[in-house]
């Protein structure tokens, strides 16, 4: 059984507010006037925080975060205060471990105890910045998985973390824990710099932008990394400790891992309105095998499919998986396959909470689909849903998949940006 989606044009006003201002106080970090006003130390700190209200505020409209009742029950600007004053601290708070994808709470508890510099709260921002928790991500800098470590670092610092006589990557238990043991041995280095006067800055902020540009970078910047990318990550990173604290309220759907680049396809004209398509198929079983493996299966057939039809392949983006993959656990915590999310969400407002600023979207929806060939093939055979997967128009892609004993729900996001 599967059902496919056609969103509209013209991403909600609100992401691309919100993504202004954000991106107005990220040009203040590399503003002439900004260093003039206080020279490097009043850069690093002024203009860093000066972005936390407005990613505090874009977290908490968009993460999907409520009240144990359903909806929101938290004073926001006390929230957003807490925040703030969190994410001007060391990152050393307690984890809130509901905030987190359960198979991993553990592995990001043991990591905060590397060493006293740096703890879980900041490892769980890191990830959350750097990848989305997707575990097969390949950045466009050559850094790889969960942790986002360029592979010779990855290959110092990789341990067989679960015992499972495999070192990769791609493994989001093996990629924590060397980014945890990376993450402290550049701190020991900054610390060194600090202590002969080389640099300045706090501890935290010099590791964070060490870990993005390489402890040269800062050596030879006397601080953090005058560039802008690298003061945004820092930022970003310091803004999502309140939610890694848990001073946001409780996450709406259950934090998970996405898989080697969950895919999902979707279809929008520019100017089409909602649409639903529904296909009936025999295909029995439960979910069988890794989700991510099937994930990634998903994304190679669809791009065949796209080069059998002329359309040039989608690349898995972690903000639309991440609304695949939550759409895909709502389903299957309600058993109904539905474009409509348990909380009367519809496409659109489940990407614009992941974060993702879309131009077009288009969505597949699927049940007791055993495998990955299974499913495409139930697409494939339907019009609507073969329409999204063939679409041109589209450039990236979330694949989401939760399993349940009566069989898994899948869904693909199909979007292209604004």
């Amino acid at each position: 059984m599967s059902g496919s989606s056609a969103g509209g044009e013209s991403s909600g006003t609100r992401i691309a507010l919100i993504s202004a201002a954000i991106g107005g106080g990220m040009a203040l970090m590399s503003s002439p006037i900004a260093l003039a006003l206080g020279g490097a130390l009043v850069v690093v700190v002024g203009a860093l925080y000066i972005l936390l209200l407005p990613l505090i505020l874009l977290i908490w409209l968009f993460g999907g975060f409520s009240g144990s009742g359903g909806g929101p029950d938290i004073d926001v600007q006390d929230a957003a205060r807490q925040s703030i004053e969190a994410g001007r601290g060391d990152g050393k708070g307690e984890l809130d471990t509901e905030q987190v994808p359960a198979s991993l709470s553990e592995t990001i508890e043991d990591a905060g105890k590397e060493c006293t510099q740096i703890g879980p709260v900041v490892i769980a921002a890191q990830i959350q910045v750097g990848s989305g928790w997707y575990t097969a991500k390949v950045g466009e800098d050559g850094k790889v998985g969960i942790s986002q470590l360029d592979p010779e670092i990855f290959e110092k610092y990789g341990e067989d973390t679960d015992d499972n006589d495999k070192t990769r990557p791609e493994d989001p238990k093996d990629s924590i824990m060397a980014q945890a043991k990376y993450m402290c041995a550049l701190a020991k280095e900054v610390q060194t710099l600090l202590d002969e006067g080389k640099v300045i800055g706090n501890v935290l902020d010099l590791t964070l932008s060490a870990y993005q540009d390489g402890i040269d970078a800062v050596r030879e910047a006397g601080g953090v990394s005058p560039s802008t990318n690298t003061r945004a990550y820092v930022a970003k990173v310091r803004a999502y400790f309140g939610q890694y604290m848990g001073l946001l309220g409780e996450p709406y759907s259950t934090p998970q891992t996405t898989g080697p680049s969950p895919e999902a396809t979707t279809d929008e004209d520019d100017d089409s309105g909602d649409t639903d398509d529904d296909a009936d198929d025999d295909s029995d079983g439960a979910g069988g095998g890794d989700s991510a493996a099937a994930a990634g299966r998903v994304l190679e057939l669809v791009n065949a499919r796209r080069a059998e039809a002329g359309c040039a392949p989608v690349q898995s983006d972690p903000e639309l998986t991440t609304a695949a993959q939550r759409h895909s656990q709502d389903q299957a915590e309600h058993r109904s396959m539905s474009h409509t999310g348990s909380d009367g969400s519809d496409v659109g407002q489940r990407l614009d909470r992941a974060g993702y600023a879309w131009r077009t979207y288009g969505e597949n929806v699927a049940y007791n689909q055993s495998t990955p060939e299974a499913v495409m093939t139930a697409w494939m055979d339907s019009p609507g849903h073969r329409a999204n997967i063939l679409n041109c128009a589209f450039t990236q892609v979330g694949i989401g998949r939760a399993d349940t004993g009566d069989g898994p729900y899948w869904t693909q996001n199909f979007a292209a940006p604004s």
